[in-house]
């Protein structure tokens, strides 16, 4: 999902990044300010990309989400960007966690055709985002029945999304929920999920921070537990001091 060129004969080298942005470092011969240069790599910078774009590139190929074909070139798979998925129409995915809405609106632009799931939804409505609020406490028993209710058809997916640097601060940002795999892949969590989710092919997608003392295996028997398959799980390297988990799980 990335291209990188680079020439002896240069002093500088530079990316494409996800969706055609370009990621550039610069040498000190460029610039004696390494704060500076920092800047271009910077995911939390004005202007970049939303987090978790790398997450949703790895489901789209995995097959786990089909984004729609989009209407804008430079955000086509020619920019380093999602790809379109050959089957047409996009999936309908319940983005739960949706926070300020960057990454939602993301994949809204792909013709996916996603509901952004929070305590408090104000930025995401502001992006003109189809939104709706937790009833209650986030993931647990009942706090999806309002999205249930306002879906014409089940949702495809379930993604579950929380950065690093959200994931280190949790419970910081009163209002928007940072999920840990505790909290989003409890058994109350994960009945709550099939309640919106179409029965044998919708999928939960989730990256997180692994929570502190749980493991891989942990995860496992308790999707197993709960009737779910496991299509993929993986611990990522620590990012922020703390491991992170991606998962994609099949209620049967």
């Amino acid at each position: 999902c990335s291209s990188s060129s680079s020439s002896s004969g240069s002093s500088s080298s530079s990316s494409l990044g996800m969706l055609g942005w370009s990621l550039r470092s610069l040498s000190e011969s460029e610039s004696d300010d390494d704060d500076a240069a920092l800047t271009w790599l910077d995911p939390t910078a004005p202007g970049s990309p939303a987090a978790g774009l790398d997450f949703v590139d790895y489901l789209v190929e995995a097959g786990a989400l089909c984004t729609a074909s989009t209407s804008f070139p430079r955000m086509g798979a020619a920019a380093g960007g999602l790809q379109a998925c050959a089957l047409g129409g996009g999936h309908r995915v319940l983005h739960v966690g949706c926070e300020d809405g960057a990454l939602t609106k993301m994949l809204a632009s792909k013709g996916l055709q996603v509901i952004g799931v929070d305590a408090d939804i104000s930025a995401g409505i502001k992006r003109g985002l189809r939104c709706v609020a937790f009833d209650g406490a986030p993931l647990t028993a009942g706090s999806l029945s309002t999205v249930a209710g306002s879906l014409k058809e089940l949702a495809d997916a379930v993604l579950v999304y929380t950065g690093a640097a959200a994931g280190a601060a949790a419970g910081q940002q009163l209002g928007r929920e940072a999920f840990s795999s505790g909290e989003c892949l409890s058994a109350g969590a994960l009945q709550e999920y099939r309640s919106v989710l179409k029965p044998g092919s919708g999928c939960v997608c989730v990256e997180v921070p692994l929570s502190r003392g749980s493991s891989a295996e942990e995860v496992q028997a308790q999707l197993q537990a709960a009737g779910y398959a496991v299509d993929c799980l993986n611990v990522l390297p620590a990012a922020g001091g703390q491991q992170r988990l991606r998962v994609v799980g099949r209620p049967q």
